[in-house]
């Protein structure tokens, strides 16, 4: 049986960008709350944007430095 609910557009809009390519919203609500997202899940459907990688990419290199500092004594 099929129901019909409604989600803010911001909700609308994060579950379309997670949802793979040709995957129904149900079968997608059904996958993000029976299970933790796995990188395989999202693998090649865009959800980070360039800017999100710069970040990511500027996080880690920060980490990296802490842990080498770290390491030398620093």
């Amino acid at each position: 049986m099929a129901r019909t609910i409604a989600v803010s557009e911001e909700v609308y809009v994060l579950l379309k960008k997670n949802k793979l390519p040709k995957e129904s919203f149900s079968k997608a609500i059904k996958r993000n709350v029976k299970k933790s997202v796995k990188l395989i899940d999202i693998a090649g459907i865009k959800i980070l944007t360039k800017e999100d990688w710069r970040d990511i990419e500027k996080h880690l290199k920060i980490a990296q430095k802490k842990a080498l500092d770290n390491m030398m004594g620093n």
